[in-house]
């Protein structure tokens, strides 16, 4: 999931007025220096440009914190700090975020991709601080170690298995990889497509599929960025996606259209908000869900994250899930809310957060998706099992299931043997082979 924006505190108001006559491994905020190379102010908070009534001044997207690194003239400079001194330095979570962004991206810079990976491993294990903002720190990797190798040697920074926090060192490679070459730029989407799919090929990332999904997922952010936030354009990129060949062992066609599109709303919907995209209404967190059809469901799953860094409640949230449009759209919505119900401190605060899901979702269903995204972007199996026992949880079995689900497709091992009941490990290790319901 993509980190939340900070916003100011607000009073408690009514849910927004929503566009529902008609119809996304979540962040991702594209870092600092993309916004530069766009001509926005990264010194100041942004306001939108454009057409959105009634703005909410509380709820309107604030600043991003990823230190400056593509295209710019500013390389990650720590002095010396570590994340343990970050942590122990700044009592804030702004300013330690930034110090932290500052010593990963640094880690990128003066590494192997290797170790550049290993490092956020090793960090993500130590530091319960590090794990809650492992994602966006991951992209500050990518991003460093791409500085460093550039195109020439970019095959063996794709070819790395790191599925740790989201992905997001992946998606910080490829949308450097993406400002660094026209081909991206072109405004064929056929051409774009096929040079994102050529790059998810290099390396060992065809040969593990959720590599190479995961890669076509960054791809989605990317194609956004390079097109000026110009959304219809950017689907239209990940609907060529579709019209690719797929050699064997690959992700399937409507997948790849699917995971690029999860991307591509996500960007917008985090990023996009923050420089006042023209596909955005701060007003509105479900727009331009309804505007795209059945690839709008990509869209609604993001929603909840976004109205979770708004400041929104979670019972306006489970409102707007509620009143989706659409069976398909409601369902997407659910999931997000479900996994930004994760908490990797406390498996208490996740089983709250879950609290208010509709009776046909359900408290189990909740959970289970929560305690997946602590496996897909956390990477922490002790986080999820502990979330799968929670007393609010009615059907462990379907939990722990998930949780089976979600570590085959990441780089965590088996760790279904760690539920002490065996229907729990049966069910866990169904999951992790994949074996029908």
């Amino acid at each position: 999931m993509p980190r939340p924006v900070r916003r100011s505190a607000r009073s408690r108001r009514p849910a927004p007025s929503r566009r529902f006559s008609l119809s996304g491994v979540f962040a991702l905020l594209v870092p600092l220096a993309l916004l530069i190379a766009i001509g926005i102010n990264p010194g100041s908070p942004t306001t939108s440009s454009s057409p959105t009534p009634s703005v909410d001044p509380s709820r309107a997207p604030g600043r991003l914190w990823l230190v400056p690194l593509i295209g710019g003239t500013q390389t990650a400079d720590p002095s010396g700090q570590t994340i343990e001194g970050c942590i122990a330095t700044f009592a804030g979570e702004n300013e330690r975020y930034g110090c932290m962004a500052g010593v990963m991206a640094h880690i990128g810079e003066t590494s192997t991709p290797a170790n550049a990976v290993s490092a956020i491993a090793a960090q993500n294990e130590t530091y319960p601080e590090f794990a809650a903002e492992c994602h966006m720190l991951s992209h500050a990797v990518g991003i460093g170690v791409f500085r460093v190798i550039g195109m020439e040697r970019v095959n063996e920074a794709i070819g790395i298995d790191s599925g740790l926090c989201g992905g997001g060192y992946h998606h910080g490679v490829i949308v450097s990889l993406a400002k660094s070459d026209p081909r991206f730029e072109a405004d064929d989407p056929v051409t774009v497509a096929s040079a994102f799919a050529e790059v998810c090929r290099m390396g060992t990332i065809s040969e593990t599929t959720p590599l190479e999904r995961n890669c076509i997922h960054g791809s989605g952010h990317a194609i956004v960025v390079i097109h000026d936030y110009d959304i219809p354009k950017a689907i239209k990129v990940c609907q060529a996606y579709g019209d690719l060949p797929v050699q064997p062992g690959e992700v399937d066609g409507s997948e790849r259209v699917t995971s690029c599109a999860h991307g591509a709303f996500m960007e917008n919907g985090w990023s996009g908000r923050v420089i006042g995209g023209p596909w955005t209404r701060l007003d509105d967190p479900s727009y331009p869900c309804a505007e795209f059809g059945d690839l709008g469901a990509s869209c609604w799953f993001n929603v909840p994250y976004q109205m979770a860094g708004d400041n929104y409640t979670r019972a306006e949230v489970a409102e707007v899930c509620s009143t989706a449009g659409t069976e398909r759209w409601a369902a997407e919505c659910w999931v997000g809310f479900s996994r930004s119900a994760a908490s990797v401190i406390s498996p208490e605060t996740t089983a709250a957060r879950c609290e208010g899901t509709s009776d046909d979702w359900g408290m189990p269903r909740c959970i289970a998706e929560a305690a997946a995204e602590l496996i897909d972007l956390f990477a922490d199996p002790d986080a999820a099992l502990a979330t799968c026992l929670v007393p609010e949880n009615g059907d462990p079995a379907v939990c722990a299931r998930s949780v089976g689900e979600a570590s085959a497709r990441t780089v965590v091992p088996d760790p279904c043997d760690r539920f002490e009941a065996a229907t729990l490990r049966d069910a866990c290790r169904a999951g992790y082979r994949g074996d029908p319901q």
